[in-house]
């Protein structure tokens, strides 16, 4: 590339306006002197651009195009945003089997006589959250969140709540 040289010229001040407004309308131009290369460059080249309409057509259809070009990379996007989303999922779910696994082995069955009986009993052979907790070494968060997990995958998965102490026991019914 040549040398750059800076030339001066001089506008009326409503021709400056305009030009100014264009410039800030504008996505594809950004300066005057941007202006001034494009415009001087399409004259010469007997381009049509020169034509106020044909510029504004050319404008939308320039917007037109990198709107749709947008909506085609947003939907892009959220395509493969959810696909890192369900692949998160899977991730995470297999990174908690083996601790819903210890967690199955660990419920207490439901004794098949305690059908009948008062749910109080339940506190004397169920366990709580804290007890699986100690027993696994996780945080008691952890170990409700995959108790309710299984509570809703796995129908055999039982939950009792004491009134008197807010206590959550689970157990395996029979």
């Amino acid at each position: 590339m040549g040398k750059t040289l800076t030339k001066s010229f001089k506008l009326d001040e409503e021709q400056y306006e305009r030009w100014e407004e264009f410039i800030n309308e504008s996505v594809e131009v950004e300066s005057f002197s941007q202006l001034v290369r494009l415009a001087v460059s399409a004259y010469v080249a007997g381009d049509k651009a020169r034509d106020p309409r044909t510029m504004d057509k050319a404008r939308e259809d320039t917007s037109a195009e990198l709107l749709q070009r947008m909506n085609e990379l947003q939907n892009e996007f959220d395509r493969e945003r959810h696909k890192l989303e369900m692949q998160n999922e899977r991730i995470i779910s297999e990174l908690r089997k083996p601790l819903k696994l210890a967690i199955l082995d660990i419920l207490p069955q439901q004794p098949s006589e305690t059908k009948g009986e008062s749910r109080h009993d339940i506190m004397e052979w169920a366990i709580t959250e804290q007890e699986l907790s100690s027993k696994l070494e996780e945080s008691k968060g952890r170990i409700r969140g995959i108790l309710s997990e299984l509570k809703s995958e796995f129908g055999q998965v039982g939950r009792y709540q004491s009134d008197e102490s807010d206590e959550i026991y689970w157990y395996l019914r029979s």
